[in-house]
C-alpha cells in the first residue's frame, strides 16, 4: 500500500487573486442597491367594476420601474420592488378572468384573453402608498374585447 502524500498547490498567488476578485465583486454586489423603492398597493377598476386579471407596469422618466399582478381588482408591488416615485408612465394590461396570456405565449399580448390595455402619466408620492386606477371605457385608445 502507498503512503498518502500531501498535494501542494504551487499557484497560490493565483488562488488569492481569485478569492479577491470574487470578494471585491461579491461587495460590488451587495453594495449600492439603487434608489430607495416604496410599496404600491390599489384596486384596478373599468367602469367602477374591478379588472378581474392582468398586470400594471410603472416606468419612471429614469430609474428602475416597477409592476404588480392584478387579481380580483387589486394590485400590490413585491417588497423591495415598488415604485421610485415621480413622473411615471402607468400600463394597465387586463385579461378577461382565467383567459391571461402572457408576452412568452405564441399570439403575445395581443392573444385571444387580451381585454383591454391603457396608459396613463401620473406622479407617484416618494412613499409607500395606496394609488387606485380608475379607468373609463371612454378613456380607452380601442374599445375593450371580449
Amino acid at each position: 500500500m502507498m503512503p498518502l502524500r500531501c498535494i501542494t498547490v504551487r499557484s497560490r498567488p493565483a488562488w488569492n487573486w481569485a478569492l479577491a476578485v470574487a470578494l471585491l465583486i461579491g461587495l460590488v454586489a451587495c453594495g449600492d442597491e439603487g434608489p430607495q423603492r416604496y410599496r404600491l398597493a390599489g384596486e384596478v377598476t373599468l367602469d367602477g367594476q374591478p379588472v378581474p386579471e392582468g398586470w400594471v407596469v410603472f416606468a419612471p422618466e429614469k430609474g428602475p420601474g416597477a409592476s404588480a399582478d392584478i387579481k380580483n381588482g387589486r394590485y400590490e408591488t413585491p417588497p423591495g420592488f415598488g415604485s421610485i416615485g415621480g413622473k411615471h408612465t402607468i400600463e394597465v394590461v387586463a385579461f378577461k378572468s382565467g383567459n391571461q396570456k402572457t408576452s412568452t405565449d405564441e399570439e403575445g399580448y395581443g392573444g385571444g384573453g387580451l381585454w383591454f390595455r391603457h396608459k396613463l402619466e401620473a406622479d407617484l408620492p416618494a412613499k409607500a402608498t395606496t394609488w387606485d386606477i380608475h379607468i373609463s371605457t371612454s378613456d380607452l385608445a380601442e374599445p375593450p374585447g371580449g
